[in-house]
């Protein structure tokens, strides 16, 4: 390997190390473009990605499974819901 493309390799792999981890390492790059969105308040989301209404929908139900399953909540109804 050439001295110059062994640096470059070192440096892409620092500055990839330096980068923090993703919060919600489970969820879509997309899905974290729609929570982002949804933190911020952002109003006609479906309309800022260029997608439908329901499409948005999808997402955050999506995303919000997801959130439940990570903290250890009681799957798709929720934390603390469900059959009992």
């Amino acid at each position: 390997m050439s001295p110059r493309i062994a640096q470059r390799f070192s440096t892409f792999l620092v500055e990839r190390r330096a980068q923090p981890p993703s919060p919600f390492p489970t969820h879509t790059s997309r899905e974290g473009g729609v929570l982002r969105l949804v933190a911020r308040g952002a109003d006609n989301i479906a309309r800022r990605l260029s997608v439908g209404p329901k499409t948005v929908c999808s997402y955050i139900s999506s995303i919000s499974a997801k959130l439940y399953a990570d903290v250890g909540g009681g799957g798709r109804d929720g934390p603390g819901r469900g059959a009992r």
